[in-house]
């Protein structure tokens, strides 16, 4: 009696993963469409990852955290992949903060940095710090650049101060920080010259 083998082959279609568009202002609509590679047409049963991880939507709106690598799959071959794509998604600057070096309040004629930090997609390329003065309040552009140094303090250089981050989309602001003077050391010179004099 002869055997009969059967083989049945499993053509798995080449897949062209597609981005539409590739790079994406924050907030925009991004679609995903996997194309099979011999008739150009979208592949049935497609399913999507981005850096390894499922995507649930294939249209959907960019967040900055769904830039990334993505590639699809047909469902059930998950093992076999297309190529990868990247999106990347642009965004204003964000998380803008503000620190000082030293922290604290400082004694006057100390020497004071402020530095400004934020994320953003395209990088920030200017810095602009500002502090509100006198009474009623007045904002006054004190500074630029990432640092704003104050090498010897005054009395009149303390107050509240915030910088702007700025990029290719536009700005935002830092929340404000208070640069305060110790009075301290004011309050001890003061003493001693009143002992000295008695």
């Amino acid at each position: 009696m002869s055997s009969v083998i059967l083989v049945i082959l499993v053509i798995i279609p080449e897949l062209s993963p597609v981005i539409e568009p590739t790079t994406v202002t924050e907030g925009r609509r991004v679609r995903l469409t996997c194309r099979n590679g011999c008739t150009s047409s979208p592949q049935r049963n497609a399913v999507w990852f981005r850096d390894g991880q499922p995507v649930t939507n294939p249209d959907f709106q960019a967040r900055v955290q769904d830039a990334g690598s993505y590639h699809c799959a047909v469902r059930g071959q998950e093992t076999v992949r297309s190529d990868s794509v990247a999106l990347n998604v642009q965004y204003l600057p964000q998380n803008i903060s503000v620190s000082v070096d030293p922290p604290g309040p400082v004694a006057e004629g100390s020497s004071v940095n402020l530095t400004c930090t934020s994320a953003a997609n395209p990088a920030v390329d200017s810095y602009t710090w500002y502090r509100w003065t006198g009474s009623p309040s007045s904002l006054v552009q004190v500074g630029s650049g990432q640092v704003l140094s104050l090498p010897s303090l005054e009395p009149s250089q303390t107050g509240l101060y915030f910088c702007q981050a700025r990029n290719p989309l536009g700005e935002n602001n830092s929340t404000e920080i208070r640069l305060e003077m110790d009075m301290t050391e004011n309050e001890h010179g003061e003493g001693n010259k009143q002992d000295s004099n008695a």
